[in-house]
């Protein structure tokens, strides 16, 4: 009960100060300060959001994007399911291949985004390859470090109940890694949003990416303010399906 009462009590403090800041952006940008190039009146906020989709044709785009997103993130993780036997017996029968996941956590976001931008070009279906590849990556670097890391007594009880190395792998080596992985999938989310609105915006033609293309073009702080606030609602939406989903399918823990 007291922390079911404290997660209430900091969801009002939350509530309290967003009102309260949202309040205060009304009455100071509103009523007080003139026009600015900081933060726009709320006025024009409101006609910027009409305006976001007839000009910008922005449900298209929102719905190219976020498709793409979460297509890739579960197609991902179903091939990775489907063929975990083999992808387990690859990292433990090549150990090499778990370091060269790693290599991949030094790449910066911008650069690794540019060059598979200039190896796939731009296309609906090259942007899709490229959020699948980003989403199999990072799931299949968190499987070979969890498979590198189980804890020896678990290989030990799997043999003594004379498993063979493909149930070994299947339910044992994936079972333990596959809390990890959803575990993380809240970063893989996070992330993959950056790296598909930076494919986008270096392509300037496709989503959400080449909305953000024209709008610092046209230098629309209105409608900048209000695709960011759109696309951050669109990422807390699917953070929270995530975490309904990692709570329903993952109920055990690793020990």
């Amino acid at each position: 009960m007291t922390v079911v009462t404290s997660k209430k009590n900091k969801s009002k403090e939350y509530f309290y100060v967003i009102i309260t800041l949202l309040f205060i952006y009304l009455i100071l940008f509103e009523f007080i300060l003139p026009i600015n190039s900081f933060l726009p009146k709320p006025s024009l906020l409101k006609e910027s959001f009409s305006s976001l989709w007839s000009q910008y044709n922005l449900l298209q785009h929102l719905a190219l994007t976020t498709t793409l997103i979460y297509a890739s993130l579960i197609i991902s993780y179903l091939a990775i399911e489907i063929f975990s036997g083999i992808f387990v017996s690859l990292f433990v029968n090549f150990p090499g291949i778990i370091l060269l996941s790693r290599i991949f956590k030094f790449f910066s976001p911008f650069v690794m985004t540019i060059i598979l931008y200039f190896w796939l070009h731009n296309s609906i279906l090259s942007e899709f390859i490229f959020s699948t590849v980003i989403s199999l990556i990072f799931m299949l670097s968190i499987l070979a470090k969890e498979i590198s890391t189980i804890p020896h007594y678990y290989v030990e009880s799997a043999l003594c109940l004379q498993l063979n190395k493909k149930e070994l792998y299947k339910k044992v080596f994936w079972k333990y890694s596959q809390v990890e992985i959803f575990s993380q999938l809240r970063s893989l989310h996070y992330y993959l949003w950056t790296f598909v609105l930076l494919y986008e915006y270096i392509g300037k033609i496709n989503g959400i990416g080449a909305v953000f293309y024209l709008i610092v073009e046209y230098r629309d702080l209105s409608a900048l303010i209000l695709i960011g606030l759109i696309v951050f609602i669109l990422i807390w939406i699917g953070e929270g399906i995530i975490i309904i989903i990692n709570k329903r399918l993952i109920f055990w823990k690793k020990e």
